[in-house]
């Protein structure tokens, strides 16, 4: 009866172990989670500066420098992120989607009100490129273990 006992004990002190380890894994996904979605959304919101002034019509070579800015940006953290993650917090992957969606779709209207909307003044585009980044920076920010 007591080698059945010691043989739970020591099962139970391994899963103790290996949960504690866990939780440092998740701490870690949720940092490097917070970070991917933060990097994604400042470079989404850069890019709608860009678009809004420096469209093609008025540099072309400005505009491409910032796309191709803009693809390295999302290149490097996404595979920093891909590189480095040992564990993902359960439903992140929606988190991310939500976040991602909702901050392409707020730069798409951005974009529409480019070419729509004259004025360049700081005080319309720089707010604009806030909202657009928050999806992205919140949503998957809030994973939980």
């Amino acid at each position: 009866m007591s080698t059945e006992r010691d043989d739970l004990a020591a099962q139970l002190a391994a899963f103790e172990t290996a949960r504690s380890a866990g939780d440092g894994l998740a701490a870690v996904d949720r940092w490097r989670t917070r970070v991917l979605g933060a990097v994604i959304g400042v470079a989404t919101a850069g890019l709608l500066l860009v678009t809004a002034y420096l469209p093609v019509t008025v540099s072309l070579i400005g505009f491409m420098g910032g796309m191709i800015g803009y693809a390295a940006v999302i290149s490097l953290v996404i595979a920093w992120y891909l590189r480095s993650r040992r564990a993902t917090a359960r439903g992140f992957s929606t988190r991310y989607a939500v976040g991602l969606g909702g901050t392409m779709l707020l730069y798409v209207i951005g974009v529409i009100a480019a070419t729509v909307v004259e004025a360049r003044d700081w005080w319309i585009w720089v707010p604009a490129a806030v909202l657009v980044a928050l999806p992205a920076v919140i949503v998957p920010a809030g994973a939980r273990r």
